[in-house]
């Protein structure tokens, strides 16, 4: 019945996330969950009038303005670049730099934009056959391995996902025991313990996040990499009432500063006082 009516609300979704407003994004996407859960009877009075407009017209003036927009599409684009988030994107189109072949022209870019100025639409969509050959790869030989585990959105039942997240467990959490493994790894070193690369299989390229983690925050790191950034937003939320920080390492006692870790997922709903849900409803629900 609404199946229109999601569609626009996610793309607007999109453009406001990709144009950094999240309080925007994060509207039109709670929106498009009501109508999917069929949940109309919490759905504004502002928000009917755009699900009127769209019976009317079949579509939101708000939308076709953005899509007439060179400016707002140019930032847009530009966000496809790895390495380029809204704000770097707004300051290049404000600065004249509106399309890739500009952009690539430009001194004094980061490592992270070389890498995505190298493989710029080359990158391919992860099957699944992708993922259990990156596994394979780090099962066989990874010295200290306690367990591999699959995060971000297909851990949540999307099989067609835009890059591969790992979360690789040993005893030290070495990065560099990862990096010995994977030849065939174009990578950037994004703080401390996280990889951000390409890897090469049967000669196509795949984008690839890991972490690298010990078995002490394996948990944290799971339910913050692993759950969707709307149920992050909503869990770290609750936590914050009462009078909590959570991150990927656990959650800290904002009055004393102390460090609670967790021996499974499980554990931090209890502790929240939240009842438990699997990574798949955390994906239907938020």
């Amino acid at each position: 019945m609404y199946q229109k009516h999601i569609l626009i609300f996610n793309r607007l979704s999109s453009i406001y996330e990709k144009l950094g407003d999240e309080i925007r994004a994060t509207a039109y996407h709670n929106l498009s969950k009501k109508l999917e859960l069929s949940d109309t009877e919490t759905v504004s009075e502002k928000s009917w009038k755009k699900i009127e407009e769209i019976n009317e017209t079949g579509t939101l003036k708000i939308l076709s303005d953005f899509e007439k927009d060179k400016k707002i599409m140019s930032r847009i684009k530009l966000t496809n670049i790895i390495g380029v988030g809204p704000k770097v994107a707004e300051k290049l189109v404000n600065e004249g730099i509106t399309t890739f072949n500009q952009f690539k022209k430009l001194p004094n870019l980061t490592s992270l934009q070389q890498l995505g100025v190298k493989y710029h639409n080359k990158i391919d969509l992860p099957t699944v056959s992708v993922f259990k050959r990156a596994m394979t790869v780090l099962k066989s030989d990874l010295p200290d391995l306690i367990k591999i585990e699959i995060a971000g959105s297909y851990r949540m039942g999307n099989r067609k996902p835009n890059d591969i997240d790992l979360i690789v467990c040993t005893k030290t959490g070495d990065i560099n025991q990862v990096l010995s493994l994977l030849k065939d790894l174009d990578y950037v070193i994004s703080g401390k313990n996280d990889i951000l690369g390409i890897i090469t299989v049967r000669g196509k390229f795949y984008r690839i996040d890991i972490k690298c983690v010990t078995p002490k925050y394996l948990h944290s790191y799971l339910l913050y990499f692993g759950s969707g950034k709307y149920f992050s937003k909503y869990i770290r939320g609750i936590a914050k009432e009462q009078g909590y920080k959570l991150n990927r390492y656990g959650i800290i006692d904002l009055k004393s500063g102390d460090l609670k870790t967790f021996r499974s997922e499980k554990a931090i709903f209890k502790f929240l006082k939240i009842p438990y849900l699997t990574p798949e409803e955390r994906k239907k629900y938020f």
